[in-house]
């Protein structure tokens, strides 16, 4: 006889994890930030991809992946967080295409190079964001303050 075997495809997932998406996503429904930290190749990006696309509907929420390297900048992570995002009343009032709410998944935050005054200015911006509630904008002579509603942000380093 001859014996077949077949792989399994996906995980099986223990109490730690099961437990972190459950706090995870309760947070982030009550438009909360988490910040996941943990040694590389712990399963944080698998885990966070997972449970967003199984606990937020595209119907209700945005969501936007930024991948951080030794390369991005500042102005790159703005305009890719801007990319996805419409004016709502104001001039300056933004948030989420659709009137939806928004998640934004920031992978590898601590990839930034530091500048010469030892800050990493892609996450100067979204400090600057959870600080005042926007950014300046970056496109226009009148360096208009954007403000940037209903999103939440979900980041991982390790």
């Amino acid at each position: 006889t001859e014996i077949q075997t077949r792989s399994l495809v996906g995980s099986v997932r223990c109490v730690q994890e099961t437990g972190i998406g459950q706090i995870q996503n309760l947070l982030l429904a009550n438009g909360k930030h988490v910040l996941l930290l943990g040694a590389t190749g712990t399963g944080k990006t698998a885990c966070s991809v997972s449970e967003l696309s199984k606990n937020f509907s595209n119907a209700q929420y945005m969501h936007l992946t930024l991948c951080m390297s030794s390369q991005t900048t500042a102005n790159q992570a703005q305009r890719i967080i801007e990319s996805k995002m419409e004016k709502r009343g104001r001039k300056t009032q933004f948030g989420p295409l659709g009137g939806k709410r928004g998640i934004v998944f920031v992978d590898d935050m601590n990839m930034p190079a530091k500048d010469q005054f030892e800050s990493q200015p892609p996450l100067e911006l979204l400090r600057q964001w959870m600080d005042y509630g926007g950014w300046y904008d970056i496109d226009s002579t009148e360096k208009r303050f954007k403000n940037i509603e209903d999103i939440a942000f979900l980041g991982a380093m390790g």
